[in-house]
């Protein structure tokens, strides 16, 4: 772990993450209140996986806060995810689109040469 402030990107990016974790406690009780209108075992499946990414991808936008290198793939693999759930939800062009900027934002702030050279500086620690 640095001790050096993290570069705008890399706050940039563990912000778009933190908003994603986010959304998805708010699926996870929107899961959850759908059981009181007979919903089924599986709701409760996936208001558990969902809160289980939220807290996975809240951990690593802490990792890229606190420059630890680790923390990028995670954040890239969530990212390539959710541009396909952009692509799959094409047809309601308005999620997609805020899927698509939201993730295309994020890879660009992690890739960017600031974030890069921050995170590589851990390495070296």
């Amino acid at each position: 772990m640095s001790s050096t402030r993290p570069p705008v990107t890399i706050i940039v990016a563990a912000a778009l993450a933190a908003a994603e974790a986010a959304a998805l406690i708010v699926l996870a009780i929107l899961q959850f209140v759908s059981l009181g209108d007979g919903g089924t075992g599986v709701a409760v499946a996936w208001a558990v996986f969902f809160l289980l990414c939220a807290v996975g991808l809240g951990w690593c936008a802490r990792g890229l806060l606190l420059l630890d290198s680790w923390a990028r793939a995670p954040i890239v693999l969530a990212q390539l995810i959710m541009l396909g759930l952009a692509w799959d939800g094409r047809h309601r062009v308005g999620l997609a689109i805020v899927l698509a900027v939201v993730a295309i934002a994020a890879l660009v702030a992690v890739f960017h040469p600031a974030s890069l050279n921050a995170l590589e500086n851990d390495d070296q620690d």
